[in-house]
């Protein structure tokens, strides 16, 4: 006990621990860009037990490296505070050291811990992208969720793509494809899967789990959820939109301004999953800090007061990665197309994955560069015409939406107004050309007859 009280008091081989020599956290991060830009000799910023390993394994070896914490704390700091407060305390309370203190002290683990002894307890974060964390290294990452430990935490950096290897696709990549070394193009039909939600798979099937989908975004937000999450007895995980400047083509400062498009443009929501605040969806589930919260999209508005419906297209426009899916059209060729909003009415997520967009003869029929929306761009309209896989691209977010909704407890009357509308539809009671010549004034019929208006 002395040796571990000078080694805890005098020896001090890293900076940025605590007052008693003790480091207060560990990182096991996954080879890649967060490696690079955050590690990159002499400067390495990393006060602490720090490694980075490969893409999958990352998770694992934090794992690991939390269970050495719990040992280790356990035997040098908890163990030898219980036994001195016992020996001091005897005297005057008359309490015995007993054979179950010496089993407890002698086989202590964090079961046995208090709240306080838990929050003494070193802390793990597992760092990577979606490539590491959601891809390649899934089921690793899986695995360490599933134990909940009390000091292992996670937080993936969201680029859509594996970044450091050149921008393949990766699980967590957009229906648009188009990145560099990824086929693009009318033979190819784009990527027709769906983006894997990696934080909403952890809300379900994973034990108990503090998630948080999050981002710069919203700062407050995003540093809330942490320090709740480093609280929570129990592994915390974090999926955060990062944009990644080179792939994406934006400018170094745009990092929390993306955030904040993608989010808004129901690319990727926010939302806090609070196991402890009860054991049903809609207790855990807390979706504040999204625009519209209860309609399929953001109602934005142009300089001129006039609002419109801000969807995935809006977004697109401000990355280069997006740009093969974008044309610009004149304004006197708008009547060619067909608006965003109004043939988004006419498709589910069960059309793309029957391929009903493919059938020139049905209701949610897609023609390649044939629909249309309007952007404001440094205060001038101008007009875009989409790729079919950006319409699809729209179709998959609003459904992703729409099941975050449903889980949280928020009703959507756009989706009981839709799905009433195509129901009518498909059963001939309307005509699928009516549905393709006044889709507004339908969707609004529906709508009105939902809310009794």
């Amino acid at each position: 006990m002395n040796q571990d009280a000078y080694n805890h008091k005098s020896l001090q081989s890293n900076d940025g621990q605590a007052a008693n020599g003790m480091s207060v956290m560990a990182m096991g991060a996954s080879t890649g860009c967060n490696t690079v830009y955050g590690s990159t000799p002499p400067s390495n910023p990393h006060p602490y037990p720090w490694m980075n390993s490969l893409f999958q394994d990352g998770s694992t070896v934090s794992w690991l490296l939390g269970e050495s914490l719990i040992l280790q704390h356990a035997r040098r700091s908890v163990a030898p505070e219980r036994l001195c407060n016992s020996l001091l305390e005897a005297p005057e309370t008359g309490d015995v050291f007993t054979e179950q203190t010496h089993w407890d002290l002698t086989r202590l683990n964090d079961t046995l811990m208090t709240e306080q002894e838990i929050r003494e307890l070193p802390k793990v974060w597992i760092v990577g992208g979606d490539g590491a964390l959601g891809d390649i290294g899934f089921q690793n990452l899986s695995k360490v969720i599933l134990q909940n430990r009390p000091n292992v935490n996670g937080i993936m950096l969201d680029t859509q793509v594996y970044s450091n290897t050149g921008g393949q696709n990766s699980d967590s990549s957009t229906m648009l494809g188009g990145y560099d070394m990824n086929q693009f193009g009318r033979q190819s039909q784009g990527k027709l899967i769906e983006k894997k939600n990696v934080a909403e798979i952890f809300t379900s099937g994973h034990g108990s789990p503090f998630i948080a989908q999050v981002s710069m975004a919203n700062s407050a937000r995003l540093y809330k959820s942490m320090l709740d999450g480093l609280e929570y007895r129990g592994t915390s995980f974090f999926q955060c939109y990062t944009t990644c400047q080179p792939e994406h083509g934006v400018g170094d400062n745009m990092s929390a301004e993306q955030a904040k498009l993608v989010r808004d443009c129901r690319g990727m929501p926010e939302f806090v999953f609070d196991p402890q605040a009860g054991e049903l969806s809609q207790e855990c589930f807390d979706l504040k800090g999204n625009p519209s919260i209860k309609r399929d999209w953001w109602e934005a508005s142009y300089s001129d007061k006039t609002k419109y419906n801000y969807t995935v297209a809006h977004w697109a426009i401000t990355e280069a990665r997006f740009r093969k899916h974008l044309k610009l059209i004149k304004e006197e060729e708008v009547p060619e197309f067909i608006h965003m909003d109004d043939i988004l009415v006419s498709i589910s997520q069960d059309d793309i994955v029957n391929r009903r967009i493919f059938d020139i003869n049905h209701r949610s029929y897609v023609p390649d560069f044939g629909v249309y929306f309007k952007a404001e761009v440094d205060g001038k309209f101008r007009y875009y015409s989409v790729s079919r896989q950006m319409v699809l691209f729209a179709v998959e977010r609003r459904k992703a939406w729409r099941m975050l909704q449903s889980k949280a407890g928020i009703e959507n009357l756009d989706y009981a107004a839709q799905r009433a509308l195509l129901k009518k539809v498909d059963s001939g009671e309307i005509a699928a050309e009516d549905l393709r010549s006044k889709p507004a004034q339908l969707l609004q019929a529906e709508l009105d007859a939902i809310s009794g208006s």
